[in-house]
């Protein structure tokens, strides 16, 4: 077997891990239901003898942390790749370490806005993040997440380490919808973001121009399995992060 198709088995086999703690049907939301992640969790709890529970496989030399600002430089060389050879973000000019700097203060280890890095024998080799979804306060329980994988680890399940992470470390937190927009076509994030429990929800055509052409963006949307209280942003004890710089 080759070892792209070595890899390909690797990434299916990594699956939400919002399922853990949800097993009764009548618990799990209809969008995480209909993944192919919970159905696969399912199949497995019909066979005989014990539930065979499905967990997120770290690659065996990569390890998941919260990210420092020794990692920023890091973080920022991964951004601007993509940056510069894709579409798959709409920035067109590369952010600079001061611009980096900033953004960073908008995360915390706790609540909603989440900043995660992976790290192959200490080299940082990815990152995922989860940010204010809109600046005003009725979005507050909402959050945007992203993922990106440093060019010579795709494919690897890294991705797919990082965000199954960051959605279990959300689903402790008072968030109760994550969204990501996603540059059309772009069918292994498709797949990435369906396996772990979102769909799509609204298509936004031609939204976007670079590299002299115009982009359509995909949403993509994952409901949380505990239903949220609605609370405004008076409501939150002081001290909780507010704004986020990265909304540029």
């Amino acid at each position: 077997m080759g070892e792209g198709r070595e890899r390909e088995r690797a990434d299916e086999q990594i699956p939400d891990p919002l399922i853990e703690r949800y097993c009764d049907p009548l618990t799990v939301p209809r969008a995480l239901m209909e993944s192919e992640v919970y159905q696969m969790h399912r199949a497995d709890r019909s066979t005989s003898g014990p539930s065979r529970m499905r967990t997120a496989i770290l690659p065996i030399d990569v390890v998941v942390s919260p990210a420092t600002p020794a990692d920023l430089g890091a973080i920022n060389g991964i951004y601007n790749h993509y940056v510069e050879a894709t579409p798959f973000t709409l920035d067109a000019d590369q952010t600079s370490m001061a611009w980096r700097r900033e953004w960073f203060g908008s995360f915390s280890e706790r609540r909603r806005y989440r900043l995660l890095v992976a790290r192959s024998e200490g080299v940082v080799i990815g990152y995922a993040a989860s940010r204010s979804y809109r600046p005003r306060a009725a979005y507050d329980p909402s959050v945007e997440t992203s993922v990106y994988v440093a060019s010579d680890r795709v494919g690897r399940g890294v991705g797919s380490a990082l965000y199954s992470t960051l959605l279990r470390q959300l689903d402790g937190e008072d968030v109760h919808r994550a969204y990501a927009g996603i540059t059309q076509p772009n069918p292994v994030s498709e797949r990435l973001h369906e396996r772990l429990g979102f769909r799509r929800v609204g298509y936004l055509s031609e939204t976007g121009c670079k590299f002299g052409r115009y982009w359509d963006v995909a949403l993509y949307e994952l409901a949380f399995p505990v239903l949220r209280r609605c609370r405004t942003r008076r409501e939150i004890a002081p001290g909780r992060m507010q704004g986020d710089p990265d909304a540029r």
